[in-house]
C-alpha cells in the first residue's frame, strides 16, 4: 500500500521536491511545478521541470560512460554512500506523469531545449511513489523505455540492472519488479492513453513555466 497524506492535494504552480531516495539517504532531487494534480480521482499527478533548474545528484550519477564510472555510480548506492552535487537540468524541458495506484513507472514528455519541438517520450522503471509534505519520492530502478515521436520505442541501460543487481544495488524483488513492469509499460505505450497521445501533447506544449528552486522545499535533503 502507498503511504500518503491524503488531505494533500498539491495546487497548480506549487514546487515540489521529486527525489530518489535509496537506504533513507537521498541521491537525487529535483525541483518541479506542478502542472495538476488528479490524484484524489485516481488521476496523474504532472510535474514540470525547468531548463536550469538547479538539481542535487550524486557526483557519480550523471558520469555516464562504462565500465569503472558505472560501477563506482552503482557501488554508492549499495554502500548508501555519497555525495550531492549541484546539478543544472540541461537535458529538455520535461513533464512528468506520476500516479499513486502502485505503477512501478513514470512517464517523462520531453521537448527539445532549442527548437522546443516534442521529442518524445521516456518511461522511467522506479518503485512507486510515496507523497508525504512538499515532496514525492521513488527509487530508480535503472531501465527505461525510449519512445520516439513516431512511436516506435527501444529499452535502454539493460545491461545497467544486471550489473547494479551483481552489485548488490538492487535486490531480487527489484529484478521482478523491473521485470513484471516491462509489460505494463508496453500495454500502455499501445494503447494510446494519456500521455500517449496528440491531446496531451497539444495542451502540454504550451505550458512554459520558470525554473523552480529546491529552497522552497525545507529540508528536502533529509529523508
Amino acid at each position: 500500500m502507498i503511504a500518503r497524506d491524503a488531505t494533500l492535494r498539491f495546487p497548480a504552480a506549487a514546487t515540489v521536491a521529486l527525489r530518489d531516495v535509496v537506504l533513507g539517504r537521498v541521491w537525487t532531487a529535483r525541483p518541479t511545478l506542478v502542472v495538476r494534480d488528479e490524484r484524489e480521482d485516481g488521476g496523474p499527478l504532472l510535474l514540470h521541470l525547468a531548463p536550469g533548474a538547479v538539481c542535487y545528484m550524486s557526483s557519480n550519477y550523471r558520469r555516464g560512460g562504462e565500465g569503472e564510472d558505472r560501477s563506482s555510480a552503482l557501488g554508492e548506492l549499495a554502500s548508501g554512500e555519497w555525495t550531492l552535487v549541484p546539478t543544472p537540468w540541461a537535458v529538455n524541458r520535461t513533464v512528468m506523469w506520476l500516479w499513486e495506484d502502485s505503477r512501478p513507472y513514470s512517464v517523462w514528455m520531453n521537448w527539445n531545449l532549442q527548437t522546443d519541438a516534442f521529442a518524445g517520450w521516456y518511461v522511467n522503471i522506479q518503485v512507486p511513489i510515496r507523497v508525504r509534505g512538499g515532496f514525492v519520492d521513488t527509487r530508480d530502478l535503472g531501465l527505461d523505455l525510449v519512445v520516439r515521436s513516431d512511436m516506435t520505442f527501444a529499452w535502454k541501460d539493460e545491461d545497467e540492472v544486471a550489473l547494479a543487481h551483481a552489485l548488490g544495488a538492487f535486490s531480487d524483488a527489484d529484478v521482478a519488479l523491473i521485470s513484471d513492469a516491462q509489460g505494463a509499460v508496453i500495454e500502455h505505450v499501445n494503447s494510446g492513453l494519456p500521455p500517449f497521445d496528440d491531446a496531451s501533447i497539444g495542451v502540454l506544449s504550451r505550458i512554459h513555466p520558470l525554473a523552480s528552486s529546491l529552497d522552497a522545499c525545507d529540508g528536502w535533503e533529509h529523508a
